[in-house]
């Protein structure tokens, strides 16, 4: 049985909406919730390069970001920040840190990705030896500003449902140690400023494992929430009722177009009354 090239295309074309109703099911599971938090903790940090005499320090603090949601996040640095010594907050350098991707969780593994940023230490010559009792007794404190910019932008069926950004603001403190020998401590943040910060001893560890996580906004939740059941309901509902049209159609035209059809290897014979032979009966001679 032969099927016309017409009726494949049709069948073709409604299996394709049924996938696509299919995959805006799937995505509507994977996007509950739209939103969980991600959360950001410094991990560890290093002296990358020291100077002593000018003192020129330059400090990576590694921000760990932890990203359970179906989709990339990204964070952008939002400007340059301010590292500040000592108690007395003087503003010794600068703060810089490069774009990063934290990738998509997947299979319900949460993913995380690595944000590096240098705080930057340069002290003039005059302010080197005014300071370097404090340098010579070990650890001191260094102070900077943590200034980020976390984008989201889920992706729903290939499209996307909207960016978001949120600023996030940080204040930030460690100690280190150049002489004599080279070292640091744990980074600890806060978002009340630097006077609510408890910076740990270059030996101990920080107690503080809660980290940073942007504030998205109930509102921004709930307007996200709405824009997805809308637009996954709308993509099944639209699907599906296309699918079931052409797939039915497409059935019923097949099936009365072979039933107009004479069966193959049947040959059908008319014979013409007007061509039969005709025999008379009677008797001869008369």
């Amino acid at each position: 049985m032969e099927v016309p090239w017409r009726h494949l295309i049709a069948l073709c074309l409604g299996l394709g909406f049924l996938a696509l109703a299919i995959a805006a099911a799937v995505d509507l599971h994977r996007f509950t919730p739209v939103y969980e938090d991600v959360v950001c903790k410094p991990t560890s940090t290093g002296l990358s390069s020291v100077q002593v005499s000018p003192l020129q320090v330059t400090i990576a603090v590694n921000i760990v970001c932890k990203n359970p949601n179906p989709y990339d996040i990204a964070v952008y640095p939002a400007g340059v920040g301010r590292a500040l010594l000592g108690e007395a907050q003087q503003d010794v350098g600068r703060v810089t840190s490069a774009e990063t991707v934290v990738p998509a969780a997947e299979r319900g593994e949460v993913a995380q990705g690595t944000l590096v940023m240098n705080v930057q230490v340069q002290l003039g010559f005059f302010e080197t030896l005014s300071l370097m009792s404090s340098l010579l007794q070990g650890a001191f404190t260094i102070f900077f500003d943590l200034k980020l910019a976390v984008m989201i932008d889920p992706v729903i069926l290939g499209l996307s449902a909207g960016l978001v950004e949120i600023q996030v603001q940080q204040s930030c403190g460690m100690q280190i140690q150049v002489l004599p020998s080279q070292d640091s401590g744990d980074c600890v943040c806060s978002d009340t400023g630097f006077d609510a910060l408890i910076v740990p001893p270059i030996e101990e560890a920080s107690a503080d494992d809660m980290g940073i996580s942007p504030d998205v906004s109930e509102e921004t939740i709930e307007a996200a929430e709405q824009a997805r059941d809308a637009f996954c309901g709308t993509v099944m509902a639209l699907s599906l009722l296309l699918a079931v049209i052409i797939i039915s159609c497409t059935i019923v035209s097949f099936l009365r177009k072979h039933r107009s059809k004479p069966a193959h290897g049947v040959t059908v014979i008319q014979r013409d009354a007007s061509n039969a032979p005709v025999s008379v009966i009677g008797r001869r001679g008369e």
